[in-house]
C-alpha cells in the first residue's frame, strides 16, 4: 500500500516521470514475486493439456504451409518489441511514430521462434525451486514482453494460420486418444 501512496505523492509533487516508472516497476516486481508460484504453474500448464510434451516442443516443428494465407505484408508492433525482434533477425521499420514488422510466409517462422524464445525464457525465470521462483525481477520484464508479443496483431494472425491450428489440433487429439468413451445406448422406440 505504501507504494501506491508513493505514486499519489509523486503525482501531487509533479516529480519526474522516471520516479513514477520506478514505483510502477517496484509494484510490478512485488506482485510478480508474490504470484510467482501461480505464474509458474500457468506457464507450465501445457504439460497437463498435451500430457507428454509441451507447447514449445510442439510448435518448434511448425512450418508454414501453402494453405496459409498472408493477407498483409507487415503488422504493427509495440515499441517494446522492436529490440526483441531485431535480436531474432526481424527488421522493423518506423513510420509516423509507429513500428512495423514484416509479416510474410518467409518471416512467420521468425515470429514463431520469437514467441517460443520468450515463452522459454519466462518458464526459466519462473522455474520453481520449492515455492520460490528464480529471478522474478527479470522474469517480470520478460513476462511483460511475452504478454505484449501475444497481444500483437502479427501473433493473432499467426494463431489463425491453418498450419498452426492443424498441428495444435493434431496434438490435442493425440493426447486425448483413449480418454473419450462413447457410451451409446439405444433404446427401442415404442
Amino acid at each position: 500500500m505504501s507504494l501506491f501512496n508513493n505514486i499519489r505523492a509523486v503525482l501531487q509533487d509533479g516529480t519526474k516521470q522516471t520516479n513514477i516508472a520506478n514505483i510502477v516497476q517496484r509494484i510490478t516486481v512485488l506482485i510478480v514475486r508474490r504470484c510467482a508460484p501461480i505464474i509458474s504453474h500457468r506457464l507450465r500448464s501445457d504439460k497437463f493439456i498435451f500430457q507428454d510434451t509441451t507447447l514449445d516442443n510442439i510448435l518448434q516443428r511448425w512450418e508454414p504451409s501453402d494453405r496459409d494465407h498472408f493477407s498483409k505484408t507487415e503488422c504493427e508492433i509495440s515499441v517494446h518489441l522492436v529490440k526483441l525482434f531485431q535480436t531474432m533477425g526481424i527488421q522493423c521499420r518506423q513510420s509516423n511514430g509507429k513500428y512495423f514488422a514484416p509479416w510474410t510466409k518467409e518471416m512467420a517462422p521468425a515470429w514463431m521462434k520469437t514467441f517460443l524464445s520468450s515463452l522459454s525464457m519466462c518458464k526459466n525465470y519462473f522455474k520453481l525451486e520449492g515455492e520460490v521462483a528464480g529471478d522474478t525481477t527479470i522474469g517480470a520484464a520478460t513476462l511483460k514482453v511475452l504478454q505484449t508479443l501475444v497481444a500483437s496483431e502479427g501473433f493473432r494472425y499467426l494463431l489463425r494460420l491453418e498450419s498452426v491450428n492443424a498441428i495444435l489440433d493434431r496434438e490435442v487429439l493425440i493426447c486425448r486418444r483413449g480418454t473419450i468413451f462413447f457410451n451409446i445406448s439405444i433404446s427401442p422406440m415404442i
